[in-house]
């Protein structure tokens, strides 16, 4: 399930987008827990809101790590056979790539509708994490489709749940810099998906598309 790195692929793109991501999975964190000033929303974290022993979602650092690594591994294997069946079924689409990375992330953000069965979620809710889930499964998909690694995607996204799940309810107290918005959670989405987004679009175009059509090539052949 991993590819062998094509000639195609290069290394001074990657690892500036590698960093993006290391930063994204303590960004997104810290987002979600409604910073109050505007340095703590881009640089200076408070590490002590990150505990798993006393995790806001679980009762135990054990149950943290479990489902963190639950959703990098079964998550990520359901993107890999999503990406290849719609590579397969658009293989002679010229808008391949594009379509089959939007498509992916929209039946991943609407995976997270079972969340409804949850009685302390409701439907805003469960649609503001579900517009979350299609701006990471953007990212994602192209992550996967450049580098043509499924470990990697599995690894980046056990760590971005990871530390999401680790917040603790200490980190939730008081109003934050986020509620200057009708929807502090929505616009959370909109700041995280929105740089995924971007990202996600240097990563398969120009120069680095052609990375991508090789792996392609290679993944449906």
């Amino acid at each position: 399930m991993s590819l062998k790195l094509n000639n195609q692929f290069q290394w001074k793109v990657f690892i500036p987008i590698l960093l993006f991501g290391f930063y994204m999975v303590f960004f997104n964190a810290f987002l979600t827990a409604n910073p109050k000033l505007i340095g703590e929303l881009i640089w200076k974290w408070n590490f002590e809101w990150l505990n798993p022993a006393e995790s806001q979602y679980f009762c135990s650092a054990l149950e943290v790590f479990l489902n963190a690594a639950d959703a990098g591994i079964t998550e990520e294997v359901w993107r890999y056979l999503t990406i290849i069946i719609l590579l397969a079924m658009l293989k002679n689409n010229k808008h391949k790539i594009s379509l089959t990375i939007l498509i992916s992330s929209l039946l991943f953000g609407l995976l997270h509708f079972n969340q409804l069965l949850s009685p302390e979620r409701n439907l805003t809710d469960v649609i503001i994490q579900s517009l979350g889930a299609v701006g990471l499964g953007i990212f994602l998909g192209s992550l996967f489709l450049y580098s043509g690694q499924i470990w990697l995607n599995v690894l980046f996204h056990f760590l971005f749940d990871l530390v999401v799940f680790s917040l603790t309810p200490l980190s939730f107290v008081g109003s934050g810099i986020l509620t200057i918005f009708d929807s502090p959670a929505l616009a959370n989405v909109i700041i995280t998906s929105g740089l995924f987004i971007l990202v996600s679009v240097i990563l398969i175009t120009g120069k680095r598309r052609k990375c991508v059509e090789n792996n392609i090539e290679r993944l449906i052949s």
